[in-house]
């Protein structure tokens, strides 16, 4: 029997976040410039949960997400995430 999705609201620390950057379904370039802004947001604890989801495949591969990830790497912070995974 195939695993169905799963969908939960956590926090999201920065070593996990760092984790999941190490493996990423799309390889393009990293905007540094929306990394920045949205790591600030986390790091001034302005962040707040906005229903847009971290995606991971059945093999924890991040289909969605990685810039606030790697936002969160870099502001040193956790933030509320939706996570959705087994996609």
């Amino acid at each position: 029997m195939a695993q169905e999705a799963a969908f939960s609201i956590i926090l999201m620390t920065p070593e996990w976040a760092e984790r999941l950057t190490q493996n990423v379904a799309n390889a393009a370039r990293v905007d540094a410039r929306l990394v920045l802004t949205y790591s600030k947001d986390m790091a001034a604890g302005l962040w707040k949960l906005n229903g847009e989801p971290i995606i991971l495949s059945k093999t924890g591969k991040v289909l969605s997400g990685r810039l606030r990830l790697h936002a969160c790497v870099k502001a040193g912070k956790p933030f509320p995430t939706l996570l959705v995974e087994n996609i």
